[in-house]
This record gives structure tokens, sequence and C-alpha cells, in this order.
């Protein structure tokens, strides 16, 4: 009997084991999973695919939900400046309509003779030269804390001071603007290497709203 108890305690532990393994795949990794698609989201970081699935139907539900939501803030994000809304999520603030008075400064790019560039130029070309162009301002801009706001035609409009405080926002504009012109001189060395128009840079920066006023 004892022997017979031992071994009807073993398979049952083995038996146990393997219906926790089987549910550790079936309900925990996908679960942890979602969990790391979430925190990414978060972030908005929603470049990359879900790419699993389950065959447990809430389970799977909830991982077609969260590709939904993911499609549906990228789609978002082409609207609303990302890093707004990034500064939003992290300070844990809400939008709202109504707005209150900052010390902001404002950035505004613009590419000198643009129309008569891009009447030299075949849509795709242009739309290729641009996009190089975007990524580098926008990225520089990123870099020293500024929100970017819109883009205008060829024009780029950003902002230091809002909705988080700096109190050096004058100062983080003035270094990126000062890199975004180091930028686009580099750019420009490498376009004329692959024969391609040169972009001049117009930077203003307007420190609001006094001189908004001016």
């Amino acid at each position: 009997m004892i022997i017979f108890s031992v071994v009807i305690c073993l398979l049952s532990l083995f038996l146990s084991s393997g219906i926790l393994l089987f549910l550790n795949h079936l309900i925990s990794n996908p679960i942890k999973k979602l969990v790391k698609e979430t925190e990414k989201i978060g972030k908005l970081q929603l470049d990359d695919e879900i790419n699993f699935s389950n065959s447990l139907k809430e389970i799977d539900e909830l991982i077609e939900s969260t590709k939904k939501m993911k499609v549906g803030l990228r789609s978002f994000q082409k609207y609303v400046p990302a890093t707004l809304v990034r500064q939003l999520i992290e300070t844990k603030q809400e939008a709202i309509i109504e707005g209150t008075r900052k010390n902001i400064t404002v950035f505004f790019s613009d590419v000198a003779d643009f129309t008569s560039i891009s009447e030299t130029l075949t849509p795709n070309e242009l739309t290729a030269q641009l996009s190089e162009y975007f990524n580098i301002i926008s990225n520089t801009i990123i870099k020293y804390n500024g929100t970017v706001d819109k883009y205008i035609g060829d024009a780029v409009m950003a902002f230091w001071g809002a909705p988080i405080e700096l109190t050096n926002h004058a100062e983080l504009a003035c270094k990126a603007a000062l890199e975004c012109q180091l930028k686009c001189e580099e750019l420009n060395i490498n376009w004329k290497k692959m024969v391609k128009k040169n972009l001049k840079q117009e930077l203003e920066l307007i420190l609001a709203i006094l001189l908004l006023a001016i």
C-alpha cells in the first residue's frame, strides 16, 4: 500500500506539472507578451507588429483588440505630435480644451526657395528629400526635449516649455536650432555627392508671447 501510494503521488505530481506547463504555455506566456506590448503602446512605440495568436478564444480576442488599438493609435499619431502625447502620458496629465498662459519658445524652420526647387524635381525625388530633411530636424528637436507641433509644407513648427515646464526652454531651442543648421550643412554635402538639390534652411526662434505680439 505504501509503494502504491508513493507511485500514485508521483504520477499525480508529474501530471500536475505537465498541466501547469501546458497552462503556462497557453495562458501565461501570451499574457506576458501582451503586457510587453501594452508597455510599448504606453510609450507610443507603435512600429512593431503583433505577430502571435492563441488557441483560447478570450485571449485571442484580447490580442486582436490590442492589434486594433495599436493601429488606431498609429493613425491618431499622424495628427497629434507623438512627443506631446508621450509627455502627457509620462506626467499623467489629461488633455483639456482650455488653455493656460506659459512662457514658451517656438521654433520655425523653412526651406529657402522651396517652390523653385520643387519645380525641378519629380514628386518621388521631392518626397524622398523632404522626408530625409524632416527626419533630421525632428530628431534634433526631440533630442533637446522639444515638441514637434506640425509640418506645414516644407516648414517645421516646434515648441519648448509645454506641457512640461522647462526653465531653460529658450536655451534648449537655441541649441536645437544651431544643431539643425549643422545637420543641414552635412545633409547638403551628402546631397551634392549624390547630385541632389541643396536645401537652404531658414530658422527663426520666437519667444512667445511677447515677441509674437511684436
